[in-house]
């Protein structure tokens, strides 16, 4: 995302407060509420005005886009859709930003996941995963069919590798990472190991910044 430009917040909420905390560094010029949100905890903790979502069109040339932040995002599109604004030019949602805070980014074409291995690691990121649908588990010894309702297929069932990013969730990984490089794949674009994956922040925030039950309101 572009950091050089003004931005404006779209939601006076829990969501909001901890994007502007997290990205402390992005030009915010002012912030609008919807009907049902007050600005007073707002007007407290930040410098930049806190007005009304009414009065969005007629500050429009304060800045060049505006950043959603809620838990459901679909009625501040909807009023957003209705003033003309289209997402990706005049505004975008908050988590739009969040892999900015990777150092490394895995699956940037959004593939279907190949999980490699069955053991804990495997099981782990099975259980942990929420944002790419797993496709099959690979697994060169395991006795079992599948595991949490997925397929566990040996590596020679897979035909087109380039169809999957693979997640490596084995240990000792060398003779696979060994393996899927003799295939033409390449590290983060293709493939990577489990702690690549799960270590990138970007998942981690969407994991919680969207979990409402941890917030006390």
């Amino acid at each position: 995302m572009n950091k050089n430009l003004k931005y404006a917040i779209y939601g006076v909420n829990r969501v909001s407060k901890d994007f502007l905390y997290i990205f402390d560094d992005l030009d915010i010029i002012e912030c609008f509420a919807s009907e049902n949100e007050n600005t007073d905890d707002f007007k407290k903790l930040f410098s930049f005005p806190a007005r009304m979502d009414i009065e969005i069109v007629a500050n429009r040339r304060d800045f060049d886009a505006i950043i959603v932040c809620d838990f459901d995002k679909a009625d501040k599109t909807r009023f957003l859709n209705n003033l003309g604004y289209k997402y990706g030019r005049d505004y975008f949602y908050e988590e739009d930003f969040f892999d900015d805070l990777d150092e490394n980014i895995v699956n940037p074409e959004n593939r279907p996941l190949l999980i490699w291995g069955c053991g804990r690691k495997g099981e782990a990121f099975i259980r942990w995963n929420k944002w790419f649908p797993v496709e099959k588990v690979i697994d060169s010894y395991s006795k079992e069919d599948n595991i949490h309702g997925y397929k566990i297929v040996r590596p020679g069932d897979i035909s087109d590798w380039s169809k999957y990013f693979v997640v490596v969730s084995v240990v000792n990984n060398k003779d696979i990472i060994d393996f899927l490089s003799g295939m033409n794949l390449k590290p983060g674009i293709d493939f990577c190991e489990f702690n690549d994956f799960v270590s990138c922040p970007s998942r981690m925030l969407r994991q919680t910044i969207f979990e409402s039950q941890v917030y006390d309101d």
